[in-house]
């Protein structure tokens, strides 16, 4: 349901603040108020300090806009943040949580303490896969944003990214037949944000592309200041000089092209059913001349402007011409309204934690107000009883009768009642205190009941406990790695020094193994995720984590040498006393050639073919073989890893910023042969490890030889000493 609560969407922009006012009404909005404030210089020229100008333009909107009794959202550039989208294996809701948290983790490459983040979970109506987007922004970023506003006495209670407010005013006011998929173009002055809308799935990116890169075109065209510059391309529809102007900026209408190609390309590769069928551009930079035109024919689908905001109902707008002029470029603080109304698709928050708990203790004050009430309530009404009791209640009533309850509409109302006691008689002031504590009392119990918010204060009160393992985990996972990687390999600290080992060892002789994928999930019963039971039952209902490795090997007997070199390590040093975990489970599944992988332009990795080999069953306790792996839909690995040597980057070398030939020939390089030793990978062989840890100490029979001498008793004496 609505909220209907006046909502202030605020978007400031390099060049200028954009802010509208909305009020849910039925299946429309109502707007209440607008305001488009221009910067006294466009943020990215400015001469002086950017933040104090957009300060200043802030400090103008306050001071002309009634804020009270209205929340206020705002957006950050989608330049400033960090969008992932990433598929989901079909799981129970309850667990989307714990999977987002470890994915956000692997994604986001920061600190996860130095970041605010939120995700959006989106499925299609009548499918069962999932999609999850993951929106990251740095602490130190978002909180430097946000004083601005709290400086000038704007507190918002929200923050959405750009993109996704431009989304979410697209979904609201567009109808998308349900086979197609639409293309939105938010032009701003120094990016733009290219979101895909495609049913409930979204997709976006930044091109570095903005109406300032136009500006700087005509700059260098005609040697003129950039202040000029920008008049003359906001006056080049109607200005005599309008085809010399275009011929100056349309090498920067072809760059735009090509990212808008690059983006769609790499879409539909990834979504192989998605019908792209129409572009839909917003904000002012759309407004150039031939920029429509231009995309439409290179492009070769139509291309159109936002058509407008037609479920929004104006109310006493005065500055109805201004918000025609510049309704391109409202879609994002439209959107931002949306979201503060509960009518938006996306509904990530990015606003820092201790905003949000802040704003929670705020809005339960008044229901601790109102349990005061109810104290107080109790209490005159004893001292009423004992007046009437002592035959004194016409002294106590004030010689006035009391009259009809007030009438209490609102959580303002009640606290008001409940802070001014007024003239009021005794029994007067009772009735007012009763219908405020009454008032109080119901809402109070919606909010505990129902509300959005509660939810939110009892999941911020949660803490990933199990969190606390995986870096343990981790540790003897690649710590076994270590162990089975031969001393020449490890000592390697340069590219060079590989080589020289390469040279001097044939590549499947070297005892050299890798991490290629990893995927871990935590599961009350973990082996009913990963392991496939031959023979002997897996003990289940104990809580733990499944993990599937995919890793990579250049040794010519790898069954036998991952068994003996690979497994065996990883249940001796996964079951060190006191952890509070042990690897219970190593089981050797999939072994095959190494498939042909190449990174592509975009940091994915693009897979070709390769055969499925057996599996040499697995270990469990002292190492017997005993089991196969078995691939669970759920265990989709999320993570990509790889070698591409010491020190090697193959994905952010200078060769691949070669032209399209240059590419595919390194792309071709790359499928066939190490990036670095230039050696063939062909016998090479890529394997699977099933592994399940038990979050509870190793039992005392499955303690290693090598952590025995540390955890059992001295002999006492007289005792025979048993040999190994």
């Amino acid at each position: 349901m609505a909220s209907r609560q006046p909502i202030w969407g605020i978007d400031v922009g390099q060049v200028s603040l954009k802010a509208i006012k909305l009020q849910a009404a039925g299946d429309k909005v109502e707007m209440l108020g607008f305001d488009h404030i221009e910067h006294s210089q466009i943020l990215s020229q400015a001469e002086t300090d950017a933040t104090e100008i957009a300060k200043k333009s802030i400090a103008t909107f306050a001071s002309r806009n009634e804020l009270s009794g209205s929340k206020i959202v705002v957006s950050v550039p989608g330049q400033q943040t960090l969008t992932r989208f990433t598929k989901m294996p079909p799981v129970e809701a309850k667990k989307i949580p714990d999977m987002v948290q470890y994915e956000a983790s692997q994604q986001i490459p920061f600190d996860m303490d130095e970041v605010v983040w939120d995700y959006q979970v989106f499925t299609e109506k009548e499918g069962v896969e999932v999609e999850v987007g993951i929106f990251a922004i740095r602490k130190e970023l978002i909180r430097n944003y946000l004083s601005m506003f709290t400086s000038q006495g704007v507190e918002p209670f929200m923050v959405q990214t750009g993109p996704m407010a431009s989304y979410n005013v697209a979904r609201f006011e567009l109808s998308q037949p349900e086979n197609e998929t639409y293309v939105l173009l938010e032009m701003g002055a120094i990016a733009t944000d290219l979101i895909v809308m495609e049913g409930n799935r979204i997709w976006s990116r930044t091109v570095q592309i903005g109406g300032n890169r136009f500006t700087e075109a005509l700059v260098s065209a005609f040697k003129i200041p950039f202040a000029k510059a920008e008049k003359l391309k906001r006056s080049a529809a109607t200005s005599k000089y309008a085809r010399q102007i275009f011929q100056a900026m349309r090498p920067v209408f072809a760059d735009l092209v090509s990212e808008v190609q690059r983006s769609i390309g790499y879409y539909t590769s990834t979504h192989r059913e998605a019908h792209i069928t129409r572009i839909i551009g917003m904000g002012n930079a759309f407004k150039l001349p031939g920029l429509q035109k231009f995309l439409q024919q290179n492009v070769q689908m139509k291309v159109d402007k936002f058509p407008g905001f037609t479920r929004l109902v104006e109310v006493n707008n005065p500055k109805k011409a201004e918000f025609e002029e510049n309704f391109l470029s409202l879609g994002v603080c439209y959107g931002l309204a949306l979201q503060g109304l509960e009518l938006a698709a996306v509904t990530s928050n990015l606003l820092p934690m201790e905003i949000r708990k802040t704003l929670l203790w705020q809005k339960k004050q008044p229901w601790f107000v109102a349990s005061a009430a109810c104290l107080a309530l109790a209490a005159g009404s004893i001292w009423i009883g004992n007046v009437m009791a002592s035959g004194e209640i016409q002294e106590g009533l004030g010689g006035a009768e009391a009259g009809p309850p007030p009438r209490v509409a609102s959580v303002n109302d009640a606290m008001s009642i409940l802070s001014s006691p007024g003239a009021a008689t005794p029994v007067q002031r009772a009735q007012q205190v009763t219908a405020a504590a009454k008032f109080l009392k119901t809402e109070y119990g919606k909010y505990t009941s129902g509300s959005k918010d509660a939810g939110t204060l009892g999941e911020l009160a949660k803490f990933p406990e199990n969190n606390k393992y995986v870096p343990i985990i981790l540790d003897v996972i690649h710590r076994a790695y270590a162990e089975a990687t031969s001393p020449d390999l490890k000592s390697v600290k340069t590219p060079q020094e590989y080589k020289r080992v390469a040279d001097r060892i044939e590549r499947e002789k070297r005892d050299e193994v890798w991490i290629d994928k990893l995927a871990m999930d935590y599961h009350t019963d973990p082996g009913t995720l990963l392991v496939k039971v031959e023979g002997e039952v897996v003990k289940r209902g104990r809580p733990g984590w499944a993990i599937r490795i995919t890793g990579i090997t250049t040794k010519e007997n790898a069954p036998t040498w991952i068994e003996e070199n690979l497994s065996r390590p990883l249940l001796e040093l996964g079951c060190k006393p006191g952890t509070g975990i042990y690897f219970d489970v190593v089981s050797l599944g999939k072994i095959r050639p190494r498939e042909k992988t190449v990174r592509t332009a975009d940091g994915d990795l693009g897979l070709g073919g390769g055969t499925e080999g057996g599996g040499d069953g697995g270990r469990r306790g002292g190492g017997q073989a005993q089991r196969r792996g078995g691939r669970s839909p759920e265990m989709q690995p999320p993570r990509r890893g790889g070698r591409a040597g010491p020190g090697t980057d193959v994905s952010r070398g200078p060769t691949a910023r070669r032209g399209t030939g240059g590419l595919a020939d390194l792309e071709e390089e790359l499928r066939n042969k190490d990036p670095l030793t230039k050696e063939s990978i062909s016998q090479d062989f890529m394997f699977d490890l099933d592994i399940i840890v038990r979050k509870e100490e190793v039992p005392k029979d499955r303690i290693p030889e090598r952590y025995k001498e540390k955890t059992e008793e001295p002999a006492k004496p007289g005792t025979p000493v048993r040999k190994p």
